[in-house]
């Protein structure tokens, strides 16, 4: 609907649903107004948090607000590190924060005849800007504090708890939930601890209505976990069922494909294609293997050839028999190659799988709706969705998986592909996911 400081920002249809939900539960009237409204304001302030952080990390982002809440899409050239794939997670938050304890002030020190439009405003404000900013900081799954615990998890190097965090996380949501169900006597002896330690503090300047906004926070999150509850056990119940359907293929299928991908012979293979990569030299490749096209022509160019030799190397891409190897396809220096990739080989699954990190994104979706056609496989149409999540367009993404599915559903390629991560909370991508389990086992 509008973009600012380069970011575009999208409107879900279901959003006036969740602005309905939270006039209601305002109790409606003008303080309903002022709860939905401020709302919008604060998850659109939310995700610019994420937006422009991710901006600050080289990355695109474009933001979606949807029903109770929001969703940045970033993605560039390269997968970001742990660490700063954190802070983009606790930029939303804290973005909120910082704006709606100003916020706050502003209310409590408003000048008015009406006393009434001050409390409503001051709850409004304290509600959507504060209490759900410390509610998204929840260690749950997919709120922001449940991101950082994923990123953690990956930062140590145990893929394996993943899974085992995604089980908690759906308990506790359950907890949440049941505490939501009987707020009220389980609600007043959670909050009473909050109030006492809120109680000596009394409002009229700015810094005790900060105070004792943050310190009865906390108890109003807890408080209110009905929605929250519900939203986290079912995001957290989705994921893990990727996660098991995952598990469940590899071992079902035996041997196959992505198991190939990381026996022994295939690491030995990405060894000696990343070495050559980094000292710029060929290393000693496994029998039957060579250096992948895309290292030959990089060797190539480093070594003065004209842009029509280098292009000629590339189009052993083209060539039907593959015994090689790319280890990284994001890696920057192919984006000086991508554009030398001759004709003949353009439709080819080795150049398309470059393609996903680099290039125009209109002619690479072109390519692959070629090489759809030409070869009547689904895979280039898996690589334009995959090229589409990380680069921001998960909506997009999305519609190409719709088609890929219908052609060939594979679910283990879809729940282990690490570029279609970014599309695993959308709710349209696991019910394509589930459409795809189903239909694969009828086809059995």
């Amino acid at each position: 609907m509008f973009s600012a400081f380069g970011i575009p920002v999208s409107f879900d249809p279901w959003f006036l649903f969740g602005c309905f939900i939270f006039y209601q539960l305002s109790g409606g009237g003008r303080p309903g107004l002022f709860a939905a409204g401020f709302m919008v304001v604060f998850v659109v302030i939310h995700e610019f948090g994420h937006a422009l952080a991710a901006r600050g990390f080289g990355h695109s982002a474009e933001i979606v607000v949807s029903f109770l809440g929001g969703w940045t899409a970033h993605g560039g050239s390269a997968r970001l590190p742990p660490s700063k794939r954190a802070i983009i997670s606790v930029a939303g938050p804290l973005a909120q924060l910082f704006t709606a304890l100003p916020a706050l002030v502003a209310a409590e020190l408003l000048s008015t005849n009406d006393p009434e439009l001050r409390i409503d405003l001051f709850n409004a404000i304290g509600w959507t800007g504060v209490v759900l900013a410390i509610m998204n900081l929840l260690p749950l799954w997919p709120l922001d504090g449940g991101h950082l615990v994923v990123t953690a998890i990956e930062r140590l190097g145990k893929p394996h708890l993943r899974r085992a965090y995604l089980q908690v996380s759906l308990a506790f949501s359950g907890v949440l939930l049941l505490i939501g169900l009987q707020r009220g006597t389980v609600g007043e002896l959670i909050m009473r601890p909050f109030e006492q330690l809120a109680s000596g503090i009394g409002f009229g300047t700015g810094l005790s209505t900060w105070l004792k906004m943050v310190i009865l926070a906390p108890g109003l999150a807890l408080t209110s976990t009905l929605f929250i509850g519900l939203f986290c056990a079912l995001s957290s119940w989705q994921a893990l069922q990727v996660a098991n359907l995952g598990q469940v293929t590899v071992q079902r299928n035996g041997v196959d494909r992505r198991q190939v991908e990381h026996s022994v012979h295939e690491a030995a293979v990405r060894n000696a294609e990343r070495s050559g990569w980094e000292t710029h030299q060929v290393q000693e490749f496994p029998k039957g293997t060579h250096p992948s096209p895309w290292l030959q022509a990089h060797l190539a160019a480093r070594q003065g050839a004209s842009p029509s030799e280098v292009a000629a190397v590339l189009t052993r891409l083209g060539h039907s028999s593959r015994s090689w190897v790319l280890d990284d396809p994001g890696r920057p220096e192919l984006d000086a190659l991508i554009d030398m990739v001759p004709p003949s080989a353009a439709t080819s699954l080795g150049a398309l799988e470059v393609r996903r990190y680099h290039g125009n994104a209109e002619q690479f979706l072109e390519l692959c709706a070629m090489a759809a056609k030409e070869s009547g496989s689904a895979e280039p149409l898996y690589l334009a969705a995959e090229g589409l999540s990380v680069r921001g367009k998960p909506e997009a993404a999305v519609e190409w998986l719709r088609a890929a599915v219908e052609m060939a559903p594979d679910p283990a390629r879809m729940a282990l592909s690490k570029p279609l991560r970014p599309c695993n909370g959308r709710v349209d991508f696991q019910q394509l996911l589930g459409q795809a389990e189903r239909t694969a086992v009828s086809r059995r």
